[in-house]
């Protein structure tokens, strides 16, 4: 099991999914999820993604949804500092969800997830958004069910895999637009404990023995 995550660098958006591999066809399809997610929160256009080297970000499958419009860019071998805003948002799943509760199944793990995510994004206060959730750097209010608003910054997606011992950092260009706006993301894969097979009352942690 993998957790693929996507940041928005601008607002600190997130958007999170528990896979089963980091191919490239699961990566593609993630981001392609992705990119509708954060359309319809305003971001409707990608200017940049940047990427790890990994396998997954180097298929022909993830370059067809990166697509013509954006540009890939790829960070430097050893510098995980190029992707640190995703790379602190996994740390923050993991310190306030994943290692701090035990799971007794990847179902449950994975349904915790998606609620966890929700408080994120529209409620967990957050230093890079001035103390407030990140929707809140929204040009327009968002609820948790449906969001309702449009951007007018433009921002490059910065994309990246957190995998065994890889880790990644979103950049943001703040150009003003009058229409929706691109955006910078970062990506990552983070492999998880498998929890299925588990002795009936038994529970672990979901990132021990993992990359978190």
């Amino acid at each position: 099991m993998y957790l693929h995550s996507i940041v928005d660098g601008f607002s600190r958006l997130a958007y999170t999914e528990p896979l089963a591999d980091e191919k490239g066809a699961t990566a593609a399809a993630f981001l392609a999820r992705a990119k509708v997610w954060f359309a319809a929160h305003g971001i409707s256009h990608i200017h940049r993604v940047v990427t790890d080297n990994g396998a997954c970000y180097r298929s022909s499958d993830f370059a067809r949804i990166v697509g013509n419009q954006t540009r890939q860019q790829k960070t430097k071998p050893y510098t995980p500092r190029h992707n640190g805003k995703v790379e602190r948002y996994q740390r923050i799943l993991a310190e306030e969800l994943l290692c701090a509760r035990e799971f007794t199944s990847n179902d449950a793990r994975s349904a915790a997830i998606a609620v966890w995510n929700i408080h994120y994004n529209y409620h967990r206060p957050h230093s890079g958004a001035g103390g407030q959730p990140a929707a809140s750097r929204l040009h327009r209010s968002v609820t948790n069910v449906q969001p309702s608003y449009t951007s007018s910054w433009v921002r490059t997606f910065v994309v990246t895999r957190t995998g065994p011992g890889v880790t990644t950092h979103p950049r943001v260009d703040r150009t003003r637009m009058g229409a929706p706006s691109a955006s910078a993301v970062s990506l990552m894969t983070v492999q998880l404990t498998p929890l299925e097979g588990l002795a009936n009352g038994d529970g672990v942690p979901a990132c021990a023995d993992s990359n978190l």
